[in-house]
């Protein structure tokens, strides 16, 4: 991750999937593999398995998601300078 210029916005630069919203506790591992489960550099480091595991724990999580929030993270998606 690197950071995108404001608050606690970050970008992966692998990816470019971005977050925002940190709370404490948060595992930017976990919100990686959440949000951005094709991200080769998470795949690379992490391995299929590690996502595999996340993606178990959220199966609904897109369907879930409302504009500018996320209900389980609390995190804000940043994509491409889009916040969904």
């Amino acid at each position: 991750w690197c950071v995108a210029g404001r608050n606690d916005d970050v970008k992966c630069f692998c990816c470019d999937g971005g977050l925002r919203c940190w709370e404490s506790g948060d595992d930017p591992w976990v919100e990686h593999a959440k949000w951005f489960p094709r991200c080769v550099y998470l795949l690379q480091e992490k391995g299929q398995e590690f996502v595999h595991q996340i993606q178990a724990r959220f199966p609904r999580l897109f369907e879930q998601v409302t504009p500018a929030y996320t209900p389980y993270s609390r995190h804000c998606l940043l994509t491409n300078n889009h916040i969904f």
